[in-house]
């Protein structure tokens, strides 16, 4: 066991082993307490891994339910974004949760399965495009349905995506003042209307 210097020991808690170093800690510990608080009245399990699929560092699993992180990789995206990235996968367990809720004799992956690949089925070419994209190569149906759920819910929870760089910049925060111009004058235009 690593011993935790006095600064880091309130961080402690975001460990599932306790096996943290404390640079890791420095840059996750928060996060990860946040995430595991969401993710404790949700009833999902976190669990730390040594190392995940295809070189991920964090990941939902639909067979056994859990989220998986590996502390190293996580560390090196920064704390904000690795809080992003831990909110996307408890945005794909809390989808999963809905899911199995709807599901009929159906294991968890299969119910998973059939959800997601009749969203990735109804997405458009242009969707599509654009998730391929993002990842870099074409998503099966599933996945892109799975990722095009996270990234609209993660987009109306947080207002932001980790796919957003475009939502970002001092262009951006013009635009949404202008938006917000524009909705303020409908607003007042319509209001008579609107009683």
């Amino acid at each position: 066991r690593t011993r935790i210097p006095k600064l880091y020991e309130r961080f402690v808690g975001a460990s599932t082993t306790g096996n943290l170093s404390p640079e890791v800690l420095n840059v996750i510990g928060k996060p990860m307490m946040q995430i595991k608080k969401l993710a404790k009245k949700l009833n999902i399990e976190i669990v730390e891994a040594d190392s995940l699929p295809r070189g991920l560092d964090a990941a939902y699993d639909y067979t056994n339910q859990t989220i998986q992180y590996v502390p190293e990789l996580l560390a090196g995206r920064g704390a904000k974004n690795a809080m992003a990235a831990m909110r996307e996968e408890i945005i794909h367990a809390a989808m999963h949760q809905v899911i199995l809720r709807k599901a009929d004799d159906l294991t968890p992956m299969q119910a998973f399965t059939k959800t997601m690949e009749s969203i990735g089925n109804a997405l458009t070419v242009e969707q599509r495009e654009r998730i391929s994209q993002v990842y870099g190569k074409e998503l099966s149906l599933t996945d892109a349905g799975a990722e095009y759920t996270r990234f609209v819910v993660q987009q109306m929870l947080y207002g932001e995506t980790t796919e957003g760089t475009m939502l970002q910049g001092s262009a951006f925060q013009k635009v949404v003042s202008l938006i917000k111009s524009i909705h303020s004058l409908i607003v007042r235009s319509l209001k008579s209307d609107l009683q």
